[in-house]
């Protein structure tokens, strides 16, 4: 019971035993608002409650790993409000991504040029081990430089299409419950949230045409310090 309505039934109570000496004191009654638990709300409840636990952290450490057939790669994320830094191996391609002031810097090997970022072959050793600009103006920075910030890592993780609960389960420790829904790549994928404490994302497994991506959160909310690279090339002029 709030202070005000206290105030209210104790003035009542003080009314009656003036008017009425000798009669009982009225006892106040009332029942509590039951307590809603996060596991028990609907999934689209959940989801919401997950981004915007997320949005309120500001900053995180994601760790993916991508497994199709024989192949496995890794991620590995450190996002925060504005900007941030991605690693990503798979196989003998590595590449390093960095978003600072809304320009995103692209350092690659040979291989990784050539066959995830499709440069021609003379450009893809030209331009290995040595860092590339993209502008947000120049095709591919969207896709480059998706959930290096807080806005675009909430949108990714915002599912979509008709939302399911899982039953509550342990994950890396954490209770958590998982909501199923469809990821903006078109794939299913599970958004595991913690039941106790902030909302938080605790792990994101997605499958779409034979891969899967295990993403594993943590480090919420400490500092991302992400430095522009000097001597950087513009993408638009090395493939001019």
């Amino acid at each position: 019971m709030s202070a005000f309505k206290k105030a209210i039934v104790l003035a009542a109570a003080a009314s009656l035993m003036l008017a009425c000496s000798g009669s009982s004191k009225p006892k106040a009654s009332g029942s509590k608002t039951p307590v809603v638990k996060l596991a028990d709300k609907s999934a689209a409840d959940i989801l919401a409650a997950a981004t915007a636990a997320t949005t309120a952290k500001g900053s995180v450490h994601i760790v993916i790993t991508s497994k199709q057939g024989n192949e496995t790669g890794t991620i590995v994320n450190d996002t925060g409000p504005t900007g941030g830094r991605q690693v990503i191996t798979l196989g003998s391609q590595h590449t390093e991504i960095r978003l600072v002031n809304n320009v995103a810097y692209v350092y690659a090997n040979e291989s990784a040029l050539k066959e995830f970022f499709q440069f021609p072959a003379s450009l893809a050793k030209k331009y290995a081990n040595k860092w590339l600009s993209f502008s947000s103006t120049d095709q591919g920075f969207d896709e480059i430089t998706e959930t290096l910030d807080m806005p675009t890592l909430v949108n990714n993780l915002t599912l979509t299409g008709s939302l399911t609960k899982t039953g509550v389960t342990t994950v890396n420790g954490t209770e958590v419950v998982g909501i199923r829904g469809t990821d903006k790549q078109g794939g299913t994928a599970t958004l595991y949230v913690a039941t106790s404490g902030d909302a938080l994302p605790v792990q994101l497994v997605s499958t779409n045409k034979g891969e899967t991506d295990t993403g594993v959160f943590s480090k919420w909310g400490e500092a991302v310090s992400v430095k522009a690279p000097s001597g950087a090339v513009s993408v638009s002029a090395a493939l001019a």
